[in-house]
């Protein structure tokens, strides 16, 4: 079965990934199910499968995925993306290193997995493959300021008995662009380099290594015969024909060939491969060359010396538990790997497993303000003036948005979209401004936070936002508990920064909706049971669906409530017996199907917070260590959108910065750092 470039799906997945399936839910107060007036949304994972990801190497240009062996098309050890000039720009389907001794010729993927890791406080992955008599180990790393991956690879002989005639072939299936129409792979002999680009681009890709390849081949993705067949077909069958030019096509592959020395017992030998990029063939080639010039040992002390710098900035966190530590420190590298040099966030790494390599107010305030709290208020302002700059004619936001800035993704109107993210403007920006006291900067994004605010006030004429797209992204048509408390929280966020400013015509305009949707709130959206419904339906009926991501409205979010106010209580009393895991973790809601309704880290995080807010220290910390268990189901020790605890597997897209960043202010919230 032909196995096709994941890109190629990404116009399938979009227009097949939202279309409405029913739903059975609870009753409501009024005996009418909770999917009245609701459209549930299929995902896009139902179409792509599970991500593969096991760790990401990143310089805010430039990011690399390296595959573990779990997913989607899986090959451990194997590169599965690589975006540039952005985080949003994916071009390669994959590439893998290929070991040909005593006569076999396997890919590293095809040997014994030993184990795969990121160095300790750095962003250096390893992955190590056992087989018959040899070892076969792979490093990657991202140069911090420099546009290059670098990739070593190394063969020890674990024999009695010399490897001769050894030899390494690095294969890449190239798909510059996310949806690639011209692209092209020639071979350079005078460089030793495969040099790739597209039509339609301004990327280019120079891949060589620190010696001269004893062969090339340059063919077209998935051919199998002629000069110009798949390169993958051209290393298996040791008959590499060198190339020229292959394509343009749709995908292009290339291969090159090293002749290792003979290695004893004992021994090894060793290539460097470096993977330069670039807006020309000549950039790209130079990024390249120096990075082989610098070397494999150059190139890991310039990541170390980058990730020591980055620590160094975090605020200290003293009862933090040693075997937290090292999850803690991973989920501040991981968020600022996701962190683009123009201020964007990415959710994470992943094409279309599911397709979360866009930005999302919601999702990159949430990671901003953690961050800031974390100490690292230069990374959250420049979010928030890439996030201005996103702002729709009427003040909202779309769904999302591409990581350069360039425009929207998803935009479904008014009702499809998510009436939860506009109020996520003038909240952080007024985070920000409580750090640094910059009022230049403040006066600087306030016609921005006027119009998210001017925005919240329109969408809410009755105390209530409209319907819209929950947040979790699979409901529409209900006004959701959630997306009314981040607008509370925008609307006293925006009042607060026209006081600041002198705008007081604007403060009482913000603080008077606020005050109305805070009664609202409070008299219409508690269930008869005494907590926060999930939304209110346009019928006017309340979904009574246990939801727990309305525990934001305290400590863990928005803080417009204390956690003690008697509709969130309940709810954080409600949460063990209905949401809960044999794990000891927590689900979303109710009736959640995503996945099989996994638990995921965001929601086990909102719950600990809201423990400790209410006294309980020991109930908030056994669930932030089981939070940290999960870290450990990979040597990688980061988090993912939801966790499979029968398998210890992370599922959906991995690694997810809302995870990572929840992670954080949790452990500072609970260990009260300073």
């Amino acid at each position: 079965m032909a196995v096709f470039p994941r890109s190629w799906l990404l116009p399938l997945l979009v227009a097949g990934a939202f279309a409405p399936v029913g739903c059975t839910s609870p009753e409501d107060d009024a005996g009418n199910t909770a999917s009245d007036d609701l459209t549930v949304w299929d995902p896009i994972s139902a179409f792509s499968g599970n991500s593969p990801n096991f760790a990401q190497v990143a310089n805010g240009n430039a990011l690399a995925v390296v595959s573990r062996d779990f997913g989607r098309g899986a090959k451990a050890g194997a590169l599965v993306e690589l975006f540039y000039p952005s985080l949003g720009q994916d071009n390669l389907y994959d590439s893998y290193v290929g070991l040909r001794a005593r006569g076999t010729f396997s890919w590293a993927h095809d040997l014994r997995l030993v184990g795969q890791r990121i160095v300790e406080n750095t962003g250096l992955v390893e992955s190590v493959f056992s087989g018959p008599a040899v070892e076969l180990r792979i490093a990657d790393v991202m140069r911090p300021t420099h546009d290059a991956h670098v990739r070593n690879v190394t063969v020890v002989n674990r024999g009695s008995d010399p490897i001769v005639g050894g030899q390494l072939a690095f294969y890449a299936f190239y798909t510059i662009g996310t949806l690639p129409t011209g692209d092209a792979v020639r071979y350079s002999a005078p460089d030793g380099a495969l040099l790739q680009t597209d039509s339609g681009s301004k990327t280019a890709i120079a891949t060589i290594a620190d010696r001269a390849p004893t062969n090339s081949h340059c063919g077209v993705a998935l051919s199998p015969l002629g000069s110009g067949r798949d390169a993958r077909f051209a290393a298996e069958d040791g008959k590499p024909a060198g190339c020229t030019t292959a394509g343009p096509s749709t995908g292009v592959t290339g291969a090159l060939f090293h002749d290792l020395p003979t290695i004893a017992p004992g021994q090894s030998a060793q290539i460097t491969y470096a993977i330069g990029l670039g807006g020309s063939e000549s950039s790209a080639l130079t990024e390249a060359k120096a990075a082989v010039s610098l070397g494999f040992a150059g190139a890991t002390r310039e990541d170390a010396d980058r990730w020591s710098r980055v620590l160094s900035q975090a605020k200290p966190v003293p009862g933090l538990p040693a075997r937290a530590k090292p999850v803690y420190n991973r989920a501040l590298i991981t968020l600022m790997q996701h962190h683009v040099n123009n201020g964007a966030f990415i959710a994470a790494p992943t094409l279309t497993s599911p397709a979360y390599r866009f930005v999302w107010p919601r999702d990159g305030s949430k990671t901003s303000i953690d961050l800031l709290d974390a100490g690292y208020p230069a990374e959250a302002a420049q979010f928030f003036e890439f996030l201005e700059k996103q702002l729709l004619a009427d003040g909202s936001f779309a769904v999302n948005y591409q990581p350069d800035g360039s425009g929207q993704m998803w935009n479904f109107g008014r009702e499809g979209n998510e009436n939860d993210q506009p109020g996520m403007l003038p909240w952080g920006v007024h985070h920000v401004y409580l750090s640094t006291k910059d009022k230049g900067w403040l006066r600087a994004r306030f016609p921005g936070v006027v119009r998210a605010a001017d925005f919240l006030v329109t969408v809410a004429p009755r105390g209530q936002v409209g319907p819209s797209r929950d947040l979790w992204e699979l409901e529409t048509g209900a006004s959701w508990t959630y997306a009314n408390g981040s607008a509370i929280a925008g609307l006293e966020a925006a009042a607060a920064i026209a006081t600041q400013l002198g705008e007081g015509a604007a403060a009482a305009k913000y603080v008077a909706k606020a005050k109305e949707m805070r009664t609202v709130l409070m008299t219409k959206f508690v269930t008869k049971d005494g907590y926060f419904a999930r939304g209110m339906k346009k019928s006017g009926n309340l979904d009574p669906r246990l939801e727990i991501g309305n525990l934001a409205l305290g400590n863990g979010g928005f803080a417009i409530l204390p956690d003690s106010t008697p509709a969130l209580a309940k709810i954080g009393d409600l949460v063990g017996p209905r949401l809960g895991t044999p794990g000891g973790a927590v689900r979303r809601y109710e009736g959640d199907n995503y996945y099989g309704g996994q638990p995921w880290p965001v929601a086990s995080n909102w719950l600990s917070v809201h423990k400790f807010a209410r006294g309980d220290v020991a109930g908030a910390r056994a669930l932030f260590d089981v939070i940290t268990e999960q870290a450990y189901a990979t040597d990688a020790l980061m988090l993912g959108e939801q966790f499979e605890e029968p398998t210890k597997r992370w599922l959906s897209a991995f690694p997810l910065a809302w995870s990572e960043a929840a992670y954080v202010v949790t452990a500072r919230t609970i260990y009260r750092a300073p």
